[in-house]
């Protein structure tokens, strides 16, 4: 957990796992992509906005795993930006 109180910070590396249904089957996908936005909540868990490959996930914290921990530079993630400028 952060100094600020969130579990992750904008610019951390996360891993998270989502189910495709179709008729035939459940295919279980993983994700790995960029922390770019968190949304507080005060009855459930925090949810962050996950950039993967270009395309934004909102997903809860719980359902999320640390890979790597972001870069910051005098108080400002520089790795987020950099992946969000490179993504687009």
């Amino acid at each position: 957990m952060n100094n600020d109180g969130w579990r992750f910070a904008h610019g951390d590396l996360v891993e998270f796992k989502s189910q495709r249904l179709t008729e035939e089957y459940i295919d279980e996908l993983i994700f790995v992509g960029i922390v770019v936005d968190r949304s507080y909540r005060f009855t459930t868990d925090n949810r962050y906005k996950i950039l993967v490959r270009g395309r934004e996930h909102w997903t809860n914290a719980n359902s999320l795993t640390l890979v790597s921990q972001g870069r910051t530079d005098h108080g400002r993630n520089a790795t987020c930006d950099t992946a969000v400028r490179e993504a687009k």
